[in-house]
């Protein structure tokens, strides 16, 4: 999967956990990347998320590739910080 589409599901996974309840514009804000029809159109046709107009939620196997997505994300900000020493900011960066 590309780096965009992966950034995008880690968006919509922090806006579900955050309360947001998949609200298009909240999920904009928490993506580091521009989101358009085109890559909502990719996720949907590879059955990870499903639209309603502005709503928009991971499927289950949206969940489970964006599970993975922030779990790797997680781990690569925890071994820039503990084994490499960065501070916060870089270590979110890099990841």
């Amino acid at each position: 999967m590309h780096k965009p589409l992966e950034d995008i599901l880690e968006a919509i996974w922090h806006t579900d956990e955050a309360g947001d309840g998949g609200d298009l514009a909240a999920i904009r804000q928490r993506c580091s990347m521009e989101i358009g029809e085109d890559e909502l159109g990719q996720l949907t046709g590879q059955g990870l998320i499903a639209r309603d107009g502005e709503a928009v939620e991971l499927t289950e196997d949206g969940r489970a590739e964006a599970r993975g997505v922030v779990r790797r994300h997680r781990l690569a900000a925890t071994l820039f910080g503990t084994i490499l020493d960065m501070d916060a900011d870089k270590r979110e960066e890099l990841a």
